[in-house]
């Protein structure tokens, strides 16, 4: 968890002894503000290169699952409980497997650079229809 994150969640439980406050924690939430896929799209569209370390992992729910853990947290949980997914093993995903998917999926060819000028021209060359038409 990071630090920014903490220290609302200190701040806001700080609370529970005066009203309801239940929070839930999770994973990366695919396609959220700020995630790897967001950066991603993003960066496609204003034809920047992407960059992806090949060994970190990370687990991954959906925006569905993601809602659904903070509903429950609102219905089922007592003045300061933390909800956790149950989340299993293949959702531990690689940054690198998720980027071979998503470019895969958005019919791209990923092209593996292996400096930051070659990729700079890599990515000026990206045709805008073919990125908006993987969507």
């Amino acid at each position: 968890m990071g630090a920014s994150k903490k220290l609302m969640e200190s701040l806001i439980m700080s609370y529970s002894s005066d009203f309801k406050v239940t929070t839930a924690r999770f994973a990366n939430v695919a396609f959220s503000n700020g995630s790897l896929l967001d950066g991603y799209l993003y960066r496609l569209l204003q034809r920047q290169p992407i960059s992806c370390p090949s060994d970190i992992e990370r687990y991954f729910v959906s925006p569905e699952e993601s809602g659904q853990i903070c509903l429950l947290s609102c219905i089922l949980g007592k003045s300061g409980s933390i909800f956790f997914p149950k989340l299993k093993k293949d959702q531990l995903m690689k940054f690198s497997t998720i980027t071979e998917r998503f470019f895969k999926h958005i019919n791209l060819k990923l092209e593996i650079c292996f400096s930051e000028e070659q990729a700079k021209r890599s990515a000026e060359n990206l045709n805008s229809e073919d990125i908006n038409k993987g969507y």
